[in-house]
């Protein structure tokens, strides 16, 4: 981890203060939204009822979905991952804020009204004061869940310290991984720290504790207005830090893949070789499919690399076999129908499912087919994907219905975990990915899929029309990758990276292999 961090030190400052802005911007916005409001309403019991439940039914929904959700408002990047954790931050700050006036004693009030005191007077003279040291603490814990949920945005391309974790998990990558995870624990920390020494300052005299007072007076002078003014700059450098990233230039072309070794070495490789042919060029890691294709569908991206069946039948929703020589042409005919997208051809591999087990497990049973499972299945445990799981018409259901078998229990995790699980033992069989180079390191057995349920999976870049009619020479530049690469090819790249290669040198090495750049 000491070495990783050494070697990548100014990534990480990049990534931290990513997650800073985020995180610290979004909690900002639910402050100036849910304070007033918790004010505003904390008198009226029905409609704070109201605001409540509608808080708490955001808090329930799950943080990918609610990221999801902002992409069609906001598109992709940091103002739908803004707009989902300020939206998360609003329950704790609304009830400590509505719990702290409630608790301000009625005859205090009573007083104030008798001194003369106008409403306005009582709110920043009386309850406020009273109640600050509650509501800074829904603050700290708006704070520091913000932080922590600041994590998953990496999925909706809002980058942060989540980047590392995702790409660690995706090649098993522990360094990375325990960098993103400590880093953001720390940052958490620090910051609720910070919070603290501010709630500590703006808390009356009157409402601490006659040996907190003492102690306090000896040491706030000389660090009260160092805690404001660093919070107070680390608010202004995160909202800076957003609105540079925002503005993002309309000349770039917006490169999006999902978040796993391969798709993120074709992303990488189609923006160092249309930087190398004079286009610029701004590459984004999104979650899975559907997030890629929608953000290209709304404008969000100009370009992804895609996979044919998966398009044939997750995006289209086709549910007849899809012929594996003509599929290409049946796809792009079909995106270009349906959805006004297009593709300059085939990178040449084909990514399809296979189903893997260790050389040991194949021994033991006498595998060679995925017929050959048919007596074993129930006891045995099979591994994959997210996306794998779900997917009826090629994937885990479709593999089950077709083979007639079921087994134990399907283990859903990180495409990256899967071969690891497998060759500890943790798993039986394992969803892999055809042009993974863990295949080859760990002498897995491939099945054969004697009943063909797994369809073609050949690659290559989709693009919206406008976009390709917009930059006239694009189909015709990326069409110098058409089937430069093979599965082999796929595999020996794929490897390097899950070993710990930079992506962007072995995505450099994809194209000086191939005599591309």
């Amino acid at each position: 981890m000491i070495n990783f961090i050494l070697n990548n030190k100014s990534e990480i400052l990049e990534k931290v203060l990513e997650h800073i802005s985020l995180s610290i911007t979004a909690v900002t916005i639910a402050c100036l939204i849910g304070i007033p409001i918790g004010f505003l309403i904390v008198k009226n019991k029905k409609i704070s009822n109201i605001v409540i439940g509608f808080a708490n039914i955001i808090q329930t929904i799950p943080s990918l979905a609610m990221f999801a959700f902002a992409i069609p408002f906001f598109g992709i990047g940091e103002k739908p991952a803004i707009f989902a954790l300020a939206l998360y931050s609003l329950l704790p700050i609304l009830k400590n804020t509505m719990l702290g006036i409630k608790n301000v004693d009625p005859t205090v009030i009573k007083a104030a009204i008798g001194m003369g005191m106008s409403k306005r007077q009582i709110m920043f003279m009386v309850e406020i004061p009273l109640s600050i040291s509650i509501i800074m603490g829904g603050v700290r814990i708006a704070t520091v869940t913000s932080i922590g949920l600041t994590t998953i945005a990496t999925l909706i391309a809002a980058g942060g310290l989540g980047d590392f974790i995702y790409q660690g998990l995706s090649n098993f990558n522990q360094p990375m991984i325990l960098t993103g995870a400590i880093l953001s624990a720390l940052l958490a920390l620090i910051v609720d720290f910070i919070l603290g020494k501010i709630e500590n300052k703006l808390t009356s005299n009157g409402l601490k504790s006659e040996n907190s007072r003492n102690n306090d007076r000896s040491l706030k002078k000389n660090n009260s207005k160092k805690i404001l003014i660093i919070f107070t700059i680390m608010i202004l450098a995160g909202i800076g830090f957003i609105r540079y990233y925002s503005n993002e230039k309309d000349e770039s072309i917006i490169i999006v893949h999902k978040n796993y070794t391969e798709q993120r070495l074709l992303g990488e490789a189609l923006s160092i070789f249309l930087e190398n042919e004079g286009y610029k060029t701004e590459v984004k890691e999104l979650g899975g499919t559907m997030l890629c294709f929608n953000a290209l569908n709304s404008g969000e991206a100009d370009i992804y690399p895609e996979y044919t069946s998966t398009i044939y039948n997750s995006i289209l929703g086709y549910t007849d076999s899809l012929n594996p020589d003509e599929s290409y042409n049946i796809v792009k005919n079909l995106i270009n129908s349906e959805y006004n997208m297009t593709s300059s051809g085939l990178f040449g591999f084909n990514d399809t499912y296979v189903i893997s087990v260790t050389a040991e497990t194949a021994q033991k049973y006498n595998l060679k087919t995925i017929s050959d499972l048919i007596p074993y299945a129930s006891k045995l445990t099979i591994g994959g994907d997210s996306e794998f799981c779900v997917r009826e018409l090629d994937g885990f259901p479709a593999l089950e219905r077709k083979y007639g078998f079921k087994f134990e229990e399907y283990k859903s995790m990180d495409q990256g975990l899967t071969y690891q699980a497998l060759i500890n033992g943790k798993i039986d069989v394992n969803a892999s990915f055809a042009t993974d180079g863990r295949i080859a390191k760990y002498k897995l057995v491939n099945l054969i899929d004697d009943k063909q349920v797994f369809p073609p999976f050949t690659c290559f870049p989709i693009m919206k029309n406008e976009f390709a009619n917009k930059h006239p020479n694009i189909l015709t530049t990326l069409s110098k990758l058409n089937g430069i690469w093979t599965d082999e090819d796929m595999q020996r790249y794929n490897l390097m990276v899950d070993e710990g290669g930079n992506v962007s040198e072995v995505a450099t090495l994809m194209l000086t292999d191939k005599n591309i750049i």
